[in-house]
């Protein structure tokens, strides 16, 4: 018998460095699919940057659409930043500009956006005591996040089993 299923779109937001954890994260929701799909009624797909074809524009223009038709964002960084989506934008990432896209969303009663997961890698305390340029603007906004007290975040990523 056919059992009917919704399709819940996941955007995996996070800058280049964290190929391995996007992985993990794609396994994790793979393994729900297959074991909780059909007794929940829905399966989430993961889409990345990765994923999409390139092409002439801006690059950050062309992924932004994508997360416009998704339901959730997840997140993730670690101790790195990323690279400006523009030369003169307003964001210093194309993972921060994602944020902020997915806020709008989150506000906007016409998106399909529903909730924002923001992990942050756990740093090895040496790497935090001469954290350097990159890993300083994850800190400032960690610390922006905190401050806010906009939304709750988990900061001991990945646990281990």
């Amino acid at each position: 018998m056919p059992i009917e299923l919704s399709g819940r779109p996941i955007f995996l937001a996070s800058p280049g460095n964290l190929a391995h954890e996007r992985d993990i994260c794609r396994k994790t929701v793979s393994a729900f699919n297959e074991e909780r799909a059909n007794p929940a009624r829905v399966h989430f797909l993961v889409r990345g940057w990765e994923q999409f074809p390139a092409g002439v524009g801006r690059p950050q223009a062309r992924i932004n659409p994508y997360i416009d038709d998704c339901d959730f964002m997840i997140l993730m960084l670690g101790d790195h930043w990323g690279s400006p989506p523009s030369l003169d934008g307003p964001y210093s990432s194309g993972t921060e500009e994602e944020f902020h896209r997915c806020l709008e969303l989150l506000e906007s009663s016409d998106a399909c956006m529903r909730d924002l997961l923001v992990l942050f890698k756990t740093i090895d305390a040496g790497r935090l005591r001469d954290p350097g340029p990159q890993l300083c603007k994850v800190m400032d906004f960690r610390d922006r996040l905190e401050q806010s007290k906009s939304l709750l975040f988990d900061c001991q990523w990945p646990r281990s089993s």
